[in-house]
Formats: C-alpha cells, structure tokens, sequence
C-alpha cells in the first residue's frame, strides 16, 4: 500500500513530499518502507513543484509532444503523475487546515483561561478601585503644604 509523507529538512525549511510504499523485511520480521520523491512543495503557493530529472519541466519540443494524444493508450503515467500531485495538494491543504484547527482550538482555551482569572480577579479590582477614589478625595481636600 503506498501513500503520499510530507517531510520537513529542518537545516533548509523546505518541505519535500515522498510516495511511500510499505512492505515486510523478513531479515529483521519489522515492516520497513521505501520512499520515492515526488517534489518539494512552494511555500508561496503551496503546490508540489516536481524535482529530479522525471519531474523537471520540459523543454518546448518536448512539451509539444507530449501534449499529442499517442494512439495506443498509452500515458497513463501522466495520469498517475497529476493523481499523486493533486494527493499531495490534498494532503498539504488537510495539513494546513488541521494545524489552523489546533491554532484555533488553543486561542479558544486561551481565551477560556483569561476569562476565568478576570472573573476571579474582579472583586479586587473593584477594591482597589475603590480605595483609589477615597485617597483621590483625601488628596484633594487636603491643604497642599507651604
């Protein structure tokens, strides 16, 4: 069974998306997995850019080419190309809208937090609010020294 895995080189930042294939080693009896690289995705728009030399853009004759329609049926590997690339623009957008879920989630309990120690806060606060006001009108209706 494969999949698409997201992995982030933490030295450059860049994010590189991997098709991975899992199978069973019996030398060491654990599964094991081998990868295939896919691309890396653009941190502006967030796309699988291809990398290597299967996935670098073609030259124009080479585009032209490719753009005929071959007779014998053949280019399913195109289809298979834009499958697993609009996986990985699946699976990019899950990952982003699962890490703004967290973000929103942890303001929310922030918030919850915040309001809590201000309700419990807000009788001494009104206290010292009060005491405020009656050195203010102390101050005021005392003579200023000479």
């Amino acid at each position: 069974m494969s999949c698409i895995v997201r992995s982030l080189d933490k030295r450059t930042g860049t994010v590189y998306v991997f098709e991975s294939t899992s199978y069973w080693d019996p030398a060491t009896k654990m599964p094991r997995c081998h990868r295939k690289l896919i691309g890396k995705v653009d941190p502006e728009t967030g796309q699988v850019v291809p990398t290597g030399k299967r996935g670098r853009p073609k030259k124009d004759a080479g585009a032209a080419q490719q753009q005929e329609p071959n007779p014998a049926g053949e280019g399913t590997s195109t289809a298979s190309c834009e499958e697993i690339r609009l996986k990985a623009a699946l699976l990019n957008n899950e990952q982003r809208l699962a890490d703004q879920d967290a973000r929103i989630k942890a303001l929310e309990d922030e918030v919850r937090r915040l309001s809590y120690h201000l309700k419990r806060m807000a009788p001494a606060l009104d206290s010292i609010e009060k005491s405020l006001g009656g050195l203010r009108e102390i101050c005021s209706a005392a003579e200023p020294p000479l």
